[in-house]
């Protein structure tokens, strides 16, 4: 996802500093391709996963129903994960080639684009880290001091968390 934010400027950018990587400069783009792949992420999260289909089944009370909720299920995520693999294929050729593209004709930016994805990468796995954190403080602090309306609040900060 870096390759796709790097513009004139960042390529000029890069051109003026003799190829030195700038961090504080690189930030915008950081930012904006970790948004970007969590995007993604959450769509092929969304085609893959399928526990909601799965828990529906448990409330369901006759024998029949259950049969056939099931057969209903078997096939809708069936179309799931056929669509899972046909986007995650269409995404991964589609990546690999504008990466291709993009290193062959801008052959000097590959160290600074190699140092931006490992910037991403390292900002991706701290800062779910740091906003898991957030509600643990306030579920701590409601616990220990009895506020319960600070504890559905944590819930509720956990319930957006998941959404992101």
């Amino acid at each position: 996802m870096n390759a796709f934010f790097f513009n004139d400027d960042s390529l000029h950018k890069t051109y003026e500093d003799q190829g030195k990587y700038d961090f504080l400069y690189q930030i915008p783009q950081i930012l904006y391709s970790i948004i970007s792949s969590q995007l993604i992420s959450s769509i092929l999260e969304k085609l893959s996963l399928s526990k909601d289909e799965i828990i529906s089944i448990k409330e369901k009370i006759n024998f029949k129903e259950i049969n056939e909720e099931i057969k209903n299920i078997i096939k809708y995520i069936s179309i799931k994960c056929a669509l899972f693999f046909i986007v995650s294929i269409i995404l991964l050729f589609g990546f690999w080639y504008y990466l291709s593209a993009f290193c062959a004709v801008y052959y000097n930016t590959q160290i600074s684009l190699i140092k931006n994805n490992i910037s991403t990468f390292a900002t991706s796995m701290i800062y779910p880290f740091f906003l898991e954190l957030i509600p643990v403080i306030f579920r701590i602090i409601s616990l220990r001091y009895k506020i319960k309306c600070q504890y559905i609040f944590s819930k509720i900060v956990i319930k957006i968390i998941e959404i992101m």
